[in-house]
């Protein structure tokens, strides 16, 4: 009986231990976003501006803007994890915006149809 009280009060201790090691190394993965933007036919649009916005759990705002290659094809490598948007638009061609949930470590894929 004695052992047995050692032992859990040990273990007591060491899951005291993992649980304070744990919140003070409190760390989110990021997540990624890709994909590609076309106009109403299909075709790829270069140089479309691309904006992502997206509300962590933790209460800030990520916020990042990046440009279409010619193939139509845009990359956010590392975002915040949560609830946002994403948003394309290219004068002359228009615009198109798709509500996004990031989870961590997720990479997801986005198409955005220019109308």
């Amino acid at each position: 009986m004695r052992f047995a009280l050692s032992l859990l009060l040990a273990l007591g201790v060491s899951l005291v231990g993992t649980a304070t090691l744990n919140a003070t190394h409190n760390h989110v993965e990021p997540g990624a976003i890709s994909g590609t933007v076309t106009d109403a036919h299909g075709h790829a649009v270069g140089g479309a501006r691309v904006e992502v916005e997206i509300h962590a759990r933790d209460g800030r705002v990520f916020h990042a803007r990046t440009r279409t290659d010619r193939q139509g094809h845009f990359a956010f490598p590392r975002v915040a994890p949560g609830k946002g948007v994403i948003g394309a638009g290219k004068r002359g061609v228009g615009r198109d915006r798709q509500r996004i949930l990031v989870h961590p470590g997720e990479h997801i894929r986005v198409h955005l149809e220019l109308h």
